[in-house]
């Protein structure tokens, strides 16, 4: 089985929910060829979902944790909604400073 290098989003056209989320499926698996990079905005009512993921998954090894696309793929188990949104351009995150000018960017866009 050939995987991708992505993970891939299934989007609503009509609500922009997310209906699916695949961590690096084969082609085969879906239609979607919409990449999801490793860029994530969460409102603060979302922390303590945060923390219940983390909570429930606490005992599983980390590489079953820590990809942020295990909280994505979670929530929809959990009915909570999660929205997709275009981006252009290429946001390069190095350190503080260029994540802060990043944030304040994507925060001006909500």
């Amino acid at each position: 089985r050939v995987h991708g290098k992505r993970g891939i989003v299934e989007v609503s056209e009509e609500t922009k929910l997310v209906t699916q989320f695949l961590e690096k499926p084969a082609i085969t698996e879906t239609n979607s060829r919409k990449a999801c990079p490793a860029f994530y905005v969460y409102k603060n009512s979302s922390i303590s979902l945060i923390h219940r993921f983390l909570d429930e998954n606490k005992d599983l090894p980390l590489s079953e944790r820590d990809a942020p696309g295990k909280l994505v793929r979670w929530l929809l188990d959990c009915n909570s909604p999660v929205y997709a949104g275009k981006v252009s351009g290429r946001y390069d995150i190095g350190g503080l400073d260029s994540y802060q000018e990043t944030l304040k960017h994507f925060e001006s866009k909500i």
